[in-house]
């Protein structure tokens, strides 16, 4: 199938918006963590282990955090949204089948 996994795009979104805040406040890495995440080892663990992870909710939450905290008179970096990032997929609905070609009921 052509979808491309979404994971890897909301991780580059997220440490994106990390680096952004770490560098335009002076925090550090930790201190934006436990801000956006409310757990000061989270975001080095998904920086240093590609298998760890975090729910699509704290994900969510975390970027409405920096969304709503971000320091005035800087720029929010781009976020990628991962639905774009996908290969056109077919029809959501399946053409109607004619009549003729139709299954017996039980078949």
């Amino acid at each position: 199938m052509g979808i491309q996994p979404i994971e890897p795009i909301l991780r580059a979104n997220l440490f994106r918006l990390a680096r952004a805040y770490v560098a335009a406040t002076g925090v550090n890495l930790s201190t934006v963590s436990r801000y956006a995440i409310n757990d000061a080892r989270t975001l080095a663990r998904l920086r240093d282990d590609e298998g760890s992870s975090i729910t699509l909710r704290k994900y969510d939450e975390a970027v409405r955090w920096f969304t709503t905290h971000w320091p005035k008179g800087r720029r929010l970096p781009p976020i990628t949204d991962p639905t774009h990032q996908r290969k056109p997929r077919a029809a959501r609905h399946p053409a109607p089948v004619a009549p003729a070609q139709q299954q017996p009921a039980g078949a």
